[in-house]
């Protein structure tokens, strides 16, 4: 990997973008998107149907153990650690999968410099200004040439 490329993951991938980040310098920059700050937020304490409606069928016990497995590399463990790699967080107002808690948890255990961004869109992040936002952060991390996003057509 040369040493000017970013990383960028939305959801699991930030999760994973963490981890890289903590461990591997060559990042010139990462943009984690949707990153919850552990697992047992989605699985746990989400107030989401599908997955509430999923946990009324484990077995007791059950989720909160595989928590407890995977919890060893949940994001806040990590995303503490990717200084000097500047970071920018981006989040959705309409989070569908995690709380606010969680989002704070993650941006408060993120190392600096970091820059964290809302958008009042869900977990996909389908909003034009967090693809402009993102544009322009590899713009001035990674010295990507500004070109137009859209360009009108003919």
């Amino acid at each position: 990997m040369p040493h000017d490329s970013p990383y960028i993951g939305h959801s699991y991938g930030a999760q994973w973008g963490s981890i890289l980040t903590a461990v591997d310098k060559r990042m010139k920059t990462s943009i984690l998107m949707a990153g919850v700050a552990e697992f047992g937020d989605v699985y746990l304490r989400t107030s989401d149907p599908g997955l509430t409606d999923f946990r009324k069928t484990q077995p007791a016990g059950q989720l909160e153990k595989y928590c407890d497995v995977v919890g060893q590399v949940d994001a806040i463990h990590f995303v503490g650690h990717a200084a000097p790699i500047p970071l920018l967080l981006q989040f959705a107002n309409y989070e569908q999968y995690f709380d606010k808690i969680s989002m704070q948890h993650y941006i408060g255990t993120a190392s600096d410099p970091k820059k964290v961004l809302f958008y009042d869109t869900g977990h996909d992040l389908n909003d034009f200004q967090a693809l402009e936002d993102r544009y322009e952060w590899l713009v001035n991390q990674i010295h990507l040439r500004r070109e137009p996003i859209l360009q009108e057509t003919k």
